[in-house]
């Protein structure tokens, strides 16, 4: 991060330690960092889905998990549309369009 604070991969990975410690709060604030930033272009390798939907996937899974299920509906719908693997987007949003109904019962 020091060196390249503009590269979403390191600001994700600090995301997914938090996450993984079930640490959902302080995890949203490293994967919203990633959210805007530009892939590289200067032949280092890039993990591309910490500039697509990853993000955005993995603060609505937080959400979810704090219970703020109305944010997490629209992350996943947000996530659906950066997402560059068809299949990958679709799921995004069956998944977003279930959670929305379980909020309507």
């Amino acid at each position: 991060i020091y060196y390249a604070p503009q590269r979403a991969e390191a600001w994700l990975l600090i995301g997914d330690i938090a996450y993984e410690n079930q640490r959902w709060e302080q995890a949203i604030p490293f994967y919203r960092a990633c959210v805007g930033a530009v892939a590289p272009n200067d032949g280092a390798p890039v993990f591309h889905p910490a500039y697509q939907h990853l993000p955005l996937e993995r603060m609505a899974f937080c959400h979810l998990a704090l219970d703020d299920v109305k944010t997490a509906v629209s992350l996943f719908h947000e996530a659906a549309k950066k997402a560059t693997i068809p299949h990958d987007a679709k799921i995004l949003k069956d998944f977003a369009k279930k959670l929305r109904a379980s909020l309507q019962n």
